[in-house]
């Protein structure tokens, strides 16, 4: 998350599975993209689900929603993010989002594509980019680039089809679950 730390996913049977479909070219993004859900599903401090209900998530996705410009927004999160303690992962995710939703008509579904493209984003950029070369489908950053960009498009057009987005943060809780059960597969 902008360190120069890498911090691979946990050698479980779950994410080695994720790392032989990113060099599988018989699996396509919609499948890699189940396969990442469900390895985070199952674990404890990278189950994206779990980290995209955090309180936090749903105030930003309000603040997003409610800011008349990008900058108030930024400003109003940053504030609400120090005052409540609520920092980590799915603050940070939060805030990307945030700050992407003002390229969006209806923020309220930008934000909420934004934050589950960032969460699979974190996912994938544990261990893609160290199997650059480790397959004939990985030969090259282009490759590499190009099968990220894929399931990221697969995953906010899933977001899209699981709309209506809600604004109030109950209702929040109840979407990511919804939006997590449709990616892994589970619909």
């Amino acid at each position: 998350m902008g360190t120069s730390t890498s911090h691979p996913s946990p050698p479980t049977n779950s994410w080695r599975a994720v790392s032989a479909s990113y060099r599988n070219k018989a699996q396509n993004a919609p499948a890699i993209a189940k396969i990442i859900w469900r390895a985070s599903h199952l674990s404890g401090d990278l189950d994206m689900e779990r980290l995209l209900t955090a309180p936090i998530v749903a105030t930003c996705l309000n603040i997003a929603t409610t800011s008349s410009t990008r900058e108030i927004a930024v400003k109003r999160a940053s504030r609400e993010i120090a005052l409540t303690g609520q920092t980590g992962i799915g603050a940070e995710l939060a805030r990307r989002a945030l700050v992407q939703s003002y390229t969006f008509k209806d923020r309220t579904e930008g934000f909420a594509k934004c934050v589950v493209s960032e969460a699979t984003n974190y996912l994938i950029s544990r261990d893609l980019p160290s199997l650059l070369g480790s397959s004939k489908r990985l030969t090259s950053v282009s490759d590499v680039i190009s099968l990220k960009s894929e399931i990221l498009q697969h995953v906010r057009g899933l977001v899209g089809e699981s709309s209506p987005v809600p604004a109030d943060a109950k209702e929040w809780h109840g979407f990511v679950a919804r939006v997590g059960r449709r990616l892994r597969g589970e619909n």
